[in-house]
């Protein structure tokens, strides 16, 4: 026995729907290209920020590199000091009350 098909299986085109559909891939893919020049345009900053630190000549880094320990240096005597503040307070309010 042959079964016609139900009149319910008819294809609807709507050219609005469609038409939106079609704007927002758009407006999809725009955004991905926007986001692939700004990952691009990073990208060549971190290669410009390389260069330019691979072109620093060797006596700057250690310049940098001793101003960076005798930072370290004066923290720690600073901290040393905040104690010996704190323990000769103690002394005197324990001593004069």
């Amino acid at each position: 026995i042959m079964v016609a098909p139900a009149a319910a299986q008819w294809i609807v085109y709507d050219p609005t729907n469609y038409a939106q559909n079609v704007l927002q891939a758009a407006r999809a893919l725009q955004q991905i290209n926007n986001q692939i020049t700004s990952l691009q345009n990073e990208a060549q900053s971190l290669i410009n920020q390389a260069r330019n630190l691979a072109s620093l000549p060797h006596s700057s880094l250690q310049q940098l590199q001793r101003s960076v320990q005798r930072t370290q240096q004066l923290l720690t005597e600073a901290q040393n000091i905040a104690f010996d503040v704190g323990e000769i307070d103690r002394a005197f309010e324990t001593t004069y009350g």
